[in-house]
């Protein structure tokens, strides 16, 4: 799989919590996935761009705050810039 697409454990482990946290913020609308599944049974994949995002925009989310600071800031700008 290339880098820059996740899978739910992969960005869950980024986020620091658990794929049942990352379901609920996907249906909540909180972070943005890809259903590659079905609508009966989803299968979600995500941009890592998406995820690094989201813990700027969410720091106290569970998990999310081990990503801030300057490198993380930096890094989510060049992903939004397309870099």
């Amino acid at each position: 799989m290339p880098d820059d697409i996740l899978t739910p454990q992969e960005a869950a482990r980024l986020l620091g919590c658990n794929e049942k946290t990352l379901r609920k913020a996907i249906k909540a609308g909180r972070i943005a996935a890809i259903n590659v599944g079905s609508e009966a049974k989803p299968r979600w994949l995500f941009r890592r761009a998406d995820v690094e995002a989201f813990t700027l925009v969410h720091p106290g989310y569970p998990g999310a705050g081990h990503r801030t600071g300057a490198a993380a800031a930096k890094r989510a700008a060049l992903a939004a810039a397309g870099e």
